[in-house]
């Protein structure tokens, strides 16, 4: 993934609605809850790009079952949210 790389999300206009008014409600701004929700998606599609590119180099039969475990685990505690 590149530092420098823009990314942009649509979210839903109801959704962005919802954000704003619960923030608004707690008194926060909205675009830092904007920015947490963005983080999270790129922090999950990339331990699922990371995953893909694991089990993509173990090529078939060569993981045991306990490493595939451990992939398995490792892509949910990446994917988890905070």
């Amino acid at each position: 993934m590149r530092k420098d790389a823009v990314y942009r999300m649509r979210v839903p206009r109801k959704t962005l609605a919802a954000i704003k008014r619960v923030a608004a409600a707690n008194g926060e701004d909205a675009s830092a809850w904007g920015r947490a929700i963005i983080e999270t998606e790129l922090r999950r599609d990339l331990a699922a790009i990371q995953l893909r590119d694991q089990l993509r180099a173990a090529g078939p039969g060569s993981l045991t079952e306990d490493e595939a475990v451990d992939i398995v685990h490792e892509a949910r505690r990446a994917t988890r949210a905070r």
